[in-house]
């Protein structure tokens, strides 16, 4: 079986790799402003500090086209929760990232509820509850078109997280994912958390009104956006091989500790 767990680390450490690559491009451009062309652009000040004045800010109201509250569900199939989906949890944005969906939870669901959450490629989901100091709410995923196809494409987030899809005539998804990455790395994103009883909750709403978001011209994005789509082509692939290892490996595990294997 080390064979097999050497193959799977082999395959997570390129994974890594491949995000580390993205998040310094999205740095490059967007956080040191040194984009293609950028020396031609003159900067000036904002709330942000001085921003290439090409830029635009806008509040996440204005960028958001619609969110809704997760789902859960109940664990047996019923004539009121008749359809099955996977759920996606904050606790499973780690694992789900380097290809392993094993975790995500299969549920039933009333229609209405699945129909109204059901996840579309690119869709973004945001942890809104259950936080703590050392892990604040805010954390996000992108959903793209290969997770949901290993999902079966019946997929939803649970209820402690945020459904968002973006304006695409305002933002390209992608980019909004990385400004959301990047206000949790810097922490910015601690304004909008209420704490109560020992759990930190996300404000969404006062998000909405208060939250703004730096816009890049849109030629800049689309470019972004197609070299991030590249970057997360080969991550899937990765992260399928990986799956399919993992698979491998669990079924040979039984066989091993019955003796029905043996170690060569």
């Amino acid at each position: 079986l080390s064979k097999y767990d050497n193959l799977i680390e082999n395959k997570n450490k390129r994974i890594k790799i491949l995000e580390q690559m993205a998040e310094e491009l999205y740095k490059e451009w967007f956080v040191r402003f040194r984009f293609p062309g950028y020396a031609s652009v003159k900067l000036q000040p904002s709330k942000f500090g001085n921003i290439p004045k090409n830029f635009s800010l806008y509040s996440m109201s204005e960028v958001i086209e619609y969110y809704i509250g997760g789902g859960w569900g109940q664990d047996d199939e019923s004539a009121d929760y008749p359809t099955g989906a996977f759920v996606i949890r904050g606790t499973d944005f780690p694992k789900i990232e380097s290809g392993n969906w094993q975790t995500c939870q299969y549920r039933f669901h009333k229609n209405s509820n699945y129909k109204s959450r059901v996840l579309a490629p690119y869709d973004i989901i945001l942890e809104v509850s259950g936080g703590t100091q050392e892990q604040p709410v805010g954390r996000t995923l992108i959903v793209t078109p290969e997770m949901l196809e290993n999902m079966g494409n019946t997929v939803i987030c649970a209820s402690f997280c945020k459904q968002i899809r973006c304006n695409r005539e305002k933002v390209s998804p992608i980019y909004f994912y990385y400004w959301m990455q990047f206000l949790y790395d810097t922490r910015v994103i601690d304004t909008y958390q209420l704490q109560s009883t020992g759990i930190i909750n996300f404000q969404f709403e006062y998000f909405l009104r208060k939250g703004a978001i730096l816009i890049p011209p849109k030629p800049l994005m689309e470019n972004f956006e197609k070299v991030i789509i590249t970057i997360y082509k080969q991550k899937d692939t990765l992260a399928r091989a990986n799956d399919n290892l993992i698979k491998q490996r669990d079924m040979l595990l039984p066989r091993l500790m019955s003796g029905k294997l043996e170690v060569k």
